[in-house]
C-alpha cells in the first residue's frame, strides 16, 4: 500500500478547471474520459502521475491512498436513505468536481468504469449513502447499511474481472473504515496452515477471481 498527500492547492486549481461543468458525470463517460483526464494531467505532480502509470502497467503499488484528492468546494448536507446529493441546476446542488476527479483517475489508469444497468440507475458512479430504514438494519448492502459489509470481490461476474476499484470519500465518518485484503496474504496464510495442500492454490485463485 502506498500513500500520497497532495497539496490542497491542487484541489483549488482543479475546481477552477472543472467547477463549471454541467454535463451529467453519472452518464457522460465519453466526455469526462478526456476532459477530466486532461484536467488531472494539468494539476497532478509528475511523481504521482508516474505512480499511477506504474499501477496501470505494472500493477504496482497494489493499493494507492491519495490524501486531498480534488473534491467540490461546496458539499451539501449528507443525503439520507440512498438519495443522491443534489447536482448542478438543483436547489443546493454540488458541482461535478468530485465525480470529475474520480472519472479522470479512471481514465489515467486506462480503466473503463464498470456499471450495472440494474443498479444505481445504471450510472457509472455508485454513491454509498447512509440509510435509515428497516432493511438497512438487517441486510448488508453496498447501497449503505448498518450491517458490516464483510470482505467481497466487486462484481465477480464481470468478464474479464475488474482490475481497479476506486473510492473517493466526500464526507467520512471516523468510525467507518474500508478494509482491503490482498490475495497474496490470503495464500500465505493458508500455506502456513498445516492442512494446506499446494494443489489448492490454483483453485483458490480461480475462486477469488470468479
Amino acid at each position: 500500500v502506498m500513500e500520497y498527500t497532495l497539496d490542497p492547492e491542487v484541489s483549488v486549481t482543479f475546481n477552477k478547471i472543472m467547477g463549471t461543468e454541467t454535463k451529467d458525470a453519472y452518464k457522460e463517460w465519453d466526455y469526462y474520459k478526456q476532459n477530466a483526464k486532461n484536467a488531472l494531467n494539468q494539476v497532478l505532480p509528475e511523481d504521482l502521475k508516474q505512480i499511477i502509470q506504474s499501477m496501470r502497467t505494472n500493477n504496482y503499488p497494489t493499493a494507492l491512498i491519495i490524501h486531498n484528492m480534488p473534491i467540490d468546494t461546496q458539499i451539501p448536507v449528507t443525503p439520507e436513505n440512498g438519495v443522491r446529493a443534489p447536482v448542478p441546476g438543483q436547489s443546493n446542488g454540488k458541482g461535478y468536481v468530485s465525480e470529475s476527479s474520480l472519472l479522470g483517475l479512471c481514465s489515467l489508469l486506462d480503466a473503463h468504469p464498470d456499471f450495472d444497468e440494474n443498479e444505481k440507475d445504471g450510472t457509472y458512479i455508485n454513491q454509498i449513502i447512509p440509510r435509515d430504514d428497516e432493511k438497512s438494519r438487517r441486510v448488508a448492502s453496498s447501497n449503505g447499511s448498518e450491517v458490516p459489509f464483510y470482505a467481497h470481490t466487486e462484481n465477480i461476474y464481470s468478464v474479464p474481472p475488474l482490475k481497479f476499484f476506486s473510492l473517493l470519500c466526500l464526507r467520512g465518518d471516523p468510525k467507518v473504515a474500508t478494509s482491503m485484503i490482498f490475495l497474496d496474504n490470503i495464500l500465505e496464510f493458508i500455506k502456513n496452515d498445516s492442512r494446506y495442500d499446494a494443489s489448492m492454490k490454483e483453485k483458490i485463485v480461480e475462486e477469488m477471481y470468479r
